[in-house]
This record gives structure tokens, C-alpha cells and sequence, in this order.
């Protein structure tokens, strides 16, 4: 099982992925990070390995990850991590995978919670709980035309300390979301997987963009409250 963002060239993993490869020889494997080194920098990238903006040491967040073992990352909301996204996530397919728990926040507060987010000019890529509903969603935009699967959260379910794994799947003919290894149920204006009207035609990899973990200023968070990753 895997415990750290991936993310593959079929598929993109942040201890990420779905129905990527965990083997790091997998050559369909394009990104991985599993903090259990105590610090940031990737265990694989096809690209840059290291965060421009963040401590490459987490001797300072140690957190236990999934079901006790290894390290896991801890960030407040108004913290990221960023990665240069040039041949570690590719916009055309992929799967973003990854474990998250609520430390001390709800689904039902009235605040964003951004968990990964990539971005190139004209295109925009993210996973995160929206602020005015329980809803987790996975939104993709490509020059202001908008695509996104929204799913029901229910505070019993995100106590703090809880891990829940997420996969998000694409390519340019539809994109799904997954919550703990099931295809989730979407809110009834939705639909999940979600089928294109017309294929897409989503960038090339390029430099100049990035993909992070974490929060934005961008988004009204409460800087209070934070969130594991792994």
C-alpha cells in the first residue's frame, strides 16, 4: 500500500497514485515523495527532486504516518511545498495519489483546505476541500474553461488523526476521483468518472510551472489549522 505522493506519466503519485506503480524502477513512476527520510526532496522525480520554497529537513514535523510507520509531512494552511511540475506531472493523463488527515479541522468550517495544486499559463490543476460546502473536489481548468468532480464529506468520517487516501485519475476524455480505493459518489450536479463533451487537449510539460502540496493566499484558510500528508 502505498504511503507517499506519487505521481506516474500514466498517472501521477504524491506518496500519489492509484493505478500507478509504486516500484520505483516502474517506468510509468515519474514522481515520488515519501518524507520517511525526514525531509522533502523526492525519492524519484523525472524532473527536479527538491523544493524551492521549503526545508529539505523535516527533523522539526516529525508525525507518524500511515498506521504508525514512517514519517509523514504536517503543513498549516497558509504552508505549501512546491515542486517544479517540468516532467514530474504530466497535464496530458495521469494519477495524483495520496494520504491525508485532518489534524484539527472539519469538513463543515467555512475554510479551504488546498491538498495538491499544479499550474502552467492557461492551466490549472486541483485537488482541495471547498470552502462553503463539506465537499472535496477534484477541478481541472484549461484557458477558463472549467471541469471538476465534487463529492459529500461527512464530519463523522474526518476525525483528527484519520487517514484517508485520495486518487485522482485523467486523461483527455474524462477524469475521475476516488476516496479510500472507491470510485466516491458525487453530489448530484456531478458525475464521477466524468466523461468530456470534446477531448481535451491539455498542454505539453514545460518549465515555468509547479505543483505543490499545500495552501495558497489565494484561498481563505484559517491559518490555524492543519493537516497531515503522506
Amino acid at each position: 500500500m502505498m504511503k507517499h505522493l506519487l505521481f506516474t506519466m500514466t498517472y501521477l503519485l504524491f506518496s500519489l497514485s492509484i493505478l500507478a506503480a509504486e516500484d520505483n524502477n516502474d517506468p510509468s513512476l515519474i514522481f515520488k515523495v515519501t518524507f520517511d527520510g525526514y525531509t522533502v526532496t523526492a525519492d524519484k522525480a523525472a524532473g527536479y527532486k527538491k523544493s524551492p520554497n521549503f526545508p529539505a529537513s523535516l527533523a522539526l514535523r516529525m508525525y507518524k504516518g500511515i498506521a504508525g510507520k514512517g514519517n509523514a509531512l504536517t503543513l498549516n494552511s497558509k504552508e505549501r511545498v512546491r515542486y517544479s511540475n517540468f516532467k514530474n506531472h504530466n497535464p496530458k493523463k495521469g494519477t495524483v495519489s495520496f494520504w491525508v488527515a485532518s489534524l484539527n479541522w472539519k469538513p463543515s468550517e467555512k475554510f479551504f483546505q488546498v491538498f495538491y495544486d499544479a499550474s502552467l499559463p492557461n492551466y490549472r490543476f486541483l485537488i482541495y476541500k471547498y470552502a462553503q460546502d463539506s465537499i472535496l473536489r477534484f477541478y481541472i481548468s484549461q484557458n477558463n474553461k472549467e471541469e471538476y468532480i465534487s463529492i459529500p464529506l461527512k464530519n463523522e468520517d474526518w476525525t483528527p488523526g484519520r487517514w484517508h487516501k485520495i486518487d485522482a485519475v485523467w486523461d483527455e476524455t474524462r477524469m475521475a476521483l476516488y476516496l479510500d480505493g472507491v470510485l466516491a459518489k458525487p453530489l448530484i450536479y456531478t458525475r464521477n468518472p466524468l466523461i468530456f463533451t470534446k477531448q481535451k487537449l491539455f498542454p505539453e510539460t514545460k518549465e515555468g510551472g509547479y505543483m505543490s502540496l499545500g495552501g495558497s493566499s489565494l484561498f481563505r484558510h484559517n491559518p490555524e489549522h492543519s493537516t497531515a500528508f503522506d
